[in-house]
């Protein structure tokens, strides 16, 4: 990984975590926000994790809930609010998700 590329996904990262509670935030917005295209976010995240870009995200919105619940944060609706109910966050947090 280059070091702009490790620049690009701190960023990345920032946003997703910046933007966790709201359902209207976007691969359009993180693009527009990287000042790259889709394509382009899509071959760098599959290059360096085999993920799509909306499961990368995914699971970075999961790594931040499994550590909110360690970490005994309170976590209220708007902390989680990318989960529809209980029983996806109880699936989504499984350990099968491992930190990419």
């Amino acid at each position: 990984m280059t070091q702009t590329d490790k620049i690009l996904f701190e960023k990345l990262n920032c946003l997703i975590e910046d933007n966790i509670d709201n359902p209207t935030y976007s691969i359009d917005n993180i693009c527009h926000e990287l000042a790259i295209s889709r394509s382009q976010l899509y071959r760098l995240i599959k290059e360096e994790y085999q993920l799509s870009t909306s499961l990368y995200i995914r699971k970075r919105k999961i790594i931040k809930a499994q550590y909110l619940l360690k970490n005994n944060n309170l976590v209220s609706n708007t902390a989680l609010g990318f989960f529809t109910s209980q029983g996806i966050i109880q699936n989504r947090l499984s350990p099968s998700f491992t930190k990419p």
